[in-house]
């Protein structure tokens, strides 16, 4: 394993690395569970567009949603681990 030094402050500034991902992707969290099921709960009237365009765009906005907040929890998680192997 090839550890690169970064100085003396390496520490804190994977500590903060691993902070700012955290909320980050815990905010995606909060969101996908509290907003994405807010909208889908609307009736279409509510955006001004026909049924199925909102529901199709509500299915593809939820899906890509939930996929970047599974990349930012990997992303957490494996900075997590190289925080640990420091």
């Amino acid at each position: 394993m090839i550890m690169i030094w970064l100085g003396r402050g390496h520490a804190a500034l994977m500590t903060l690395a691993c902070l700012v991902l955290g909320l980050l992707a815990g905010g995606m969290l909060v969101i996908g569970v509290a907003f994405v099921s807010f909208w889908k709960s609307l009736s279409p009237s509510d955006f001004g567009l026909s049924d199925s365009a909102v529901r199709s765009l509500l299915d593809r906005s939820a899906t890509w949603h939930w996929i970047r907040t599974g990349l930012g929890m990997v992303g957490f998680i494996a900075a997590l681990r190289a925080l640990q192997r420091s």
